[in-house]
Formats: C-alpha cells, sequence, structure tokens
C-alpha cells in the first residue's frame, strides 16, 4: 500500500516497481496520498487492510475476520 504523492519514498521509485519483483503481490495505490497514509487516508488504508486479513490467505479463522470487519 502507498499513496502515490509520497515526497520521501517516490511512488514511482519504489512501490511502483515492487509487482515486477515480488511473486503474487498486491499493490494498493492511495491516489494523492503522501507518506503518511495511514493517517491522511484512514477509510483507504483501513479497507485494504480489513481486506487483506479477510481474504482467508492468512489462515485467519472466520470468526476473527468477522470481528476484524465489524470494527472497522
Amino acid at each position: 500500500m502507498h499513496g502515490t504523492e509520497d515526497r520521501i519514498l517516490p511512488f514511482e521509485a519504489t512501490a511502483k516497481r515492487l509487482p515486477a519483483l515480488v511473486g503474487d503481490l498486491k499493490l494498493v495505490t492511495v491516489e494523492g496520498g503522501p507518506h503518511n497514509i495511514g493517517w491522511t487516508h484512514p477509510e483507504e488504508v483501513n479497507k485494504a487492510v480489513l481486506e487483506f486479513l479477510g481474504d482467508g490467505s492468512l489462515g485467519l479463522d472466520s470468526e476473527l475476520a468477522a470481528a476484524a470487519a465489524r470494527a472497522g
């Protein structure tokens, strides 16, 4: 997950390159997001994190995933 307007770790030089370098990677782009997207774009960040936690690939049980979704 990376903001497109990150001036500390520019998107083009860092995150944009990752899908070609890391297998089975899903890049979540936050349009207009600066370096601290958790602070400036919490709705987008929380949604993406909850989707990641609830997709089943981490082995979380359905009860835990449902609780995380309700908390978000």
